[in-house]
């Protein structure tokens, strides 16, 4: 695209040297035309007046057809200056575009990555979860079954009693 750009440019700068050098050419043929046309005002006499009209006529078509050729020449050339911008500016969209299909892709990544993220800790959450239900559980076998309350009260008594004993068995020593 940037050699395009510089390929055009350069184009442009040809066209533009070469409309100086027609209107160079168009004013010294124009001088031409005017000196032609001062020489048969200067002319003698002797000259015939039909000559000398004839050749200011011939120089003022001249003139007027390189006045109408060098307008035609820049019609076309402010014609390629259009095309050159409309192409110029039909270049800039197209950036304009590819840069935001890329920002949306890249947001639709990050948006991706956000996800596949968001199921990751998901994941890890219901992983936990399994785990501490199967502490619970295995908590809950290893509980002994629960007692009756007369089971209870007959287990805190004989806890009572082996106190006492260990406490006899301390004064007999």
């Amino acid at each position: 695209m940037v050699s395009q750009q510089h390929q055009e440019e350069e184009e442009m700068m040809a066209m533009m040297a070469e409309m100086e050098a027609m209107e160079e050419e168009q004013r010294l043929e124009e001088e031409e035309a005017e000196e032609a046309a001062a020489a048969a005002d200067e002319a003698d006499d002797d000259i015939e007046e039909e000559e000398a009209l004839a050749e200011a006529e011939e120089a003022e078509e001249e003139a007027a057809e390189l006045e109408f050729e060098r307008d035609a020449e820049e019609d076309s050339f402010l014609d390629d200056s259009d095309e050159i911008d409309a192409l110029e500016m039909e270049e800039q969209s197209q950036l304009l575009m590819n840069e935001q299909l890329i920002m949306e892709e890249l947001m639709g990544v990050e948006e991706e990555e956000e996800e596949e993220e968001i199921l990751a800790e998901e994941e890890e959450m219901e992983i936990e979860e399994e785990m501490i239900m199967e502490e619970e559980e295995e908590e809950e076998e290893e509980a002994p079954p629960p007692m009756d309350p007369v089971q209870q009260v007959l287990m805190y008594q004989r806890e009572d009693l082996d106190k006492e004993i260990e406490k006899k068995m301390k004064e007999l020593k």
